[in-house]
């Protein structure tokens, strides 16, 4: 991995987050290659120095606007309140960073993104962030700010949020990694082991061998199509979220280098892998 010293997105990468992989000794055997990945793209990234962590999360939804944490700490208990038979009660604790958080806000604003900030006391973790964010930095010692998918958002505001998260980090000379937590495909069925559908496996690895290949704009071409016709999760919202910051990072860098953490992998019906982009 290279060592860009300046300020802006560093690393762009998707990370899974299925909920049978929130506990690592209870953990399902088809979720651990997923854990494996984390931990070995996390022990890289932090090889980085990165000032900070800007999450995008399938799992906090927002309806109209972009919304933006701000707090000076995060501390509390993850519940996945859609299964909370799997996920009772995650801790978590780490930094944030106020600043950033008001500052992308403002440029999210600047830029007509409807955006605000929030530091609201009883504000609490989704386990879209919580459950990779314990693998890719388990002491929890690299601030972090939350960001949503946005419903109303379109996939080109999506990209567009992913490239202003890099130009909000160059103004403040932060170096960020912009994690996007999110499944592929996403045509959630019965049954925690069952895998996609041919048909949709088939895109899953067309996509994921576009972005270990570092092709940006083929995979920012790629993304309607396959957002519609696989399914993927909340429409590819967070994936456009992930290629905006990934051409930021391009453009800053040059040449990039993509990789996958561990395998591509199965939970009800939707396909997981955890993929990074770099500069070379």
């Amino acid at each position: 991995m290279s060592d860009q010293k300046s300020g802006g997105v560093i690393a762009s990468v998707i990370a899974s987050h299925t909920p049978r992989m929130a506990y690592e000794d209870k953990a399902w055997d088809f979720t651990l290659g997923l854990i494996d990945g984390l931990k070995e793209m996390g022990a890289n990234l932090r090889e980085l120095n990165p000032d900070l962590i800007v999450v995008n999360t399938t799992h906090w939804i927002t309806t109209f606007d972009w919304v933006i944490t701000s707090h000076d700490h995060h501390k509390g208990i993850c519940i996945a309140e859609e299964a909370p038979h799997l996920i009772p009660e995650l801790p978590y604790e780490r930094p944030g960073d106020r600043g950033y958080a008001e500052a992308l806000n403002d440029d999210l604003n600047g830029a007509e993104i409807p955006s605000y900030a929030t530091d609201a006391k009883y504000f609490h973790w989704d386990y879209g962030t919580a459950v990779p964010l314990q693998y890719l930095d388990p002491e929890s010692k690299i601030p972090a700010v939350l960001t949503p998918t946005c419903y109303a958002s379109s996939l080109d505001e999506n990209i567009q949020v992913g490239r202003q998260i890099d130009t909000t980090a160059k103004r403040l000379g932060k170096r960020v990694i912009v994690v996007v937590s999110n499944a592929l495909t996403h045509l959630v069925v019965r049954g925690p082991a069952t895998w996609p559908l041919p048909e949709h496996m088939e895109m899953d690895h067309k996509f994921i061998d576009m972005v270990k290949a570092a092709d940006v704009d083929g995979a920012t071409e790629y993304l309607p199509g396959y957002a519609r016709d696989a399914k993927c999760e909340m429409g590819g919202r967070g994936l456009g979220v992930f290629l905006g910051a990934s051409k930021a990072l391009e453009e800053n860098a040059g040449n990039l280098s993509g990789a996958q953490y561990g395998p591509y992998a199965q939970s009800s019906a939707s396909g997981n892998a955890n993929l990074a982009l770099v500069a070379a």
